[in-house]
């Protein structure tokens, strides 16, 4: 198992993603989102553009998966200056709303 380094230029979830809106279009979806986790690896180019992003955790269905991490892919925001190449951002949807954690990624 690969365990992840702590690291201190890690920027809020609202310098990697608009928070407000993914939680509007999340409560305005339809089908409803399904209430779960996501945890998506978000890498960035030497630019600082979004490269890619890959779910490498969930407990969502399959659909509800596709649905959300179309939302958050296309609500990302450029890498911030010393943010690191590579991160993982957590998507929690719970009755009370939409959370988010922005952890590092673990590379092996």
């Amino acid at each position: 198992a690969c365990v992840p380094k702590p690291d201190p230029n890690l920027p809020s979830s609202d310098a990697v993603l608009d928070t407000g809106l993914v939680k509007a279009l999340v409560a305005g979806a339809s089908p409803a989102v399904a209430h779960g986790f996501e945890v998506m690896r978000v890498s960035y180019d030497p630019l600082g553009g979004v490269a890619g992003v890959a779910v490498s955790q969930s407990d969502l269905p399959d659909a509800t998966q596709k649905q959300l991490t179309t939302l958050v892919a296309s609500n990302l925001k450029q890498k911030a200056a010393k943010a690191p190449s590579t991160l993982e951002l957590k998507v929690d949807v719970a009755a009370d709303g939409v959370h988010y954690a922005v952890q590092p990624a673990c590379i092996p």
